[in-house]
Parts: structure tokens; sequence; C-alpha cells
């Protein structure tokens, strides 16, 4: 986990690994979605014929309340200090955060450091 720590994806690292949420459940986040202590996954970014769309989970299941652990709540007031920057700097956080290329980047960074393999085990 420390050779993540720097990347600018880290949060989205900590939910993947820690609940195993799907990388567009992730991205499909809102701060309105984190309520005290609990985590409501209600949507998720989806790429339709080229195009990044914001739906409802695929499934009943999908749709979920997840317990607020600690390492999510730092990974969170990380995101929360850094997303203002990252908004001024990229312009459109979302496109450059979900294409492909730029999150295959920075996860094959991050494992490096790990040893682990270069794709997201199960691929979202």
């Amino acid at each position: 986990m420390a050779a993540a720590v720097s990347d600018s994806l880290f949060p989205a690292f900590v939910f993947l690994l820690l609940y195993g949420m799907r990388r567009g459940e992730v991205l499909g986040l809102r701060w309105s979605d984190i309520d005290g202590d609990t985590i409501h996954v209600r949507q998720q970014v989806q790429r339709i014929k080229g195009e990044l769309l914001i739906g409802p989970v695929k499934t009943r299941a999908g749709k979920r309340n997840l317990p607020l652990l600690g390492l999510a709540d730092d990974a969170l007031i990380i995101r929360r200090g850094t997303q203002f920057l990252d908004c001024e700097r990229l312009g459109a956080c979302l496109a450059a955060m979900t294409s492909d290329r730029c999150g295959q980047q920075s996860w094959s960074r991050a494992h490096s450091g790990l040893g682990g393999p270069d794709e997201i085990a199960g691929g979202a």
C-alpha cells in the first residue's frame, strides 16, 4: 500500500482493495454518499459507446451500504484535500480519472512497488 500512497488515485485504490468495489462504483461515489460511518453505493460510471455515463448500479445486490473503515476514512480525507487542486489542474476530473489508460498506468505504478500483477484482478 505504501507504493500507492503518493499516487493521485490512492483513495480509489483503497476502496477497490478494501471493499472489493468495482471501478465504476468507486468513480460513481459522491460526497453525499458518505453518511457518518456509512458509505452508500447507489450509482456507477459506465462507458457506453465511448461516452461516460452515470447510472444506477446494475443489480439489486450492487445497491448496498458499507461501513466506513478507518483506512477508507483516511483516504477520503486525503481526497478531500486534493480534489479541488486536481479539478483545477485537470479541468475535467471524471474524464481524466476514468480513462482506461490513465487508471491502468496508475495501477501499474502502484503495483510495481509491490511486485504484483499489472492488471486489476477480475477487471471492472
